[in-house]
């Protein structure tokens, strides 16, 4: 954690500094820290950097980790609009359907259904079809 925390100041704006506060971000969360992890991905979020959108899924899934299904739902539905290299629209729409199962099995199951089509990547229909069974 001590490099990482150095190399994201010494490199603060860059990629190499944006990729270092992303992973920092990840162990922080996986030790419990949750302030220091949302502060660190909600930094790299906010960036321009290609890491931007994996820190808005680090940070959805914090939130949804801490009940914050709306903050978690918003960040998503931003991404399946947005979709990135780093981050497709059917990753943030599965991952979103996971946030709204509970709340909205309805729209989980709407969304997961969406993605039940033929395709070149099974793991995805795999995916959407699990959660389509679970969003009952």
């Amino acid at each position: 954690m001590k490099a990482l925390s150095e190399v994201a100041a010494k490199y603060s704006g860059s990629g190499q500094g944006d990729a270092a506060q992303y992973m920092l971000a990840g162990i922080q969360a996986s030790n419990s820290k949750y302030t220091e992890a949302e502060r660190n991905f909600k930094a790299v979020a906010d960036s321009d950097s290609e890491y931007s959108a994996l820190a808005k899924i680090g940070l959805a899934q914090l939130y949804a980790g801490q009940g914050k299904n709306q903050q978690a739902k918003t960040i998503l539905e931003n991404l399946v609009a947005h979709p990135t290299p780093m981050v497709s629209k059917e990753q943030a729409t599965l991952l979103l359907a996971g946030v709204v199962k509970d709340t909205d099995p309805k729209r989980a199951k709407q969304l997961a259904e969406s993605l039940k089509v033929p395709t070149e990547r099974a793991a995805v229909e795999r995916a959407a079809g699990q959660i389509a069974t679970d969003a009952k």
